[in-house]
């Protein structure tokens, strides 16, 4: 008999469409490995066998074995969830990112300022 994945061992969201995938930052978030598939903006996201799995759409087979993989490997969940929870807090911090766009918006203002003042 096939025993159930626990639900908290990962995340598994095998979309057909997504357009960004606010979703697949805040699964990193939880520290949990994401199994999704890889179209769109994901891969830029979820890393394959680094922070989850990237299975193709409608690809039953990878997906099976993605989750057995994280059944019979409870370390690598681990592992895929703390760098899955780094790349959340890395690279889709708000505060970061926030800053990060102040800065580029004062540059550009300062060089566009600067521009108009050679007139």
């Amino acid at each position: 008999m096939i025993s159930a994945l626990p639900p908290d061992r990962c995340v598994c969201l095998p979309t057909h469409s997504e357009p960004f995938g606010w979703v697949f930052i805040e699964a990193l978030a939880t520290g949990l490995p994401v199994i999704a598939t890889d179209l769109n903006a994901i891969p830029e996201i979820v890393s394959h066998k680094e922070t989850g799995f990237l299975i193709a759409p409608s690809d039953h087979f990878a997906l099976t074995r993605s989750l057995c993989t994280l059944m019979d490997y409870p370390h690598l969940c681990l592992e895929m969830g703390m760098r899955g929870r780094q790349v959340a807090e890395q690279m889709f911090d708000v505060h970061k990112n926030f800053q990060l766009l102040e800065s580029l918006f004062r540059e550009v203002g300062l060089k566009q300022s600067c521009l108009l003042s050679q007139l």
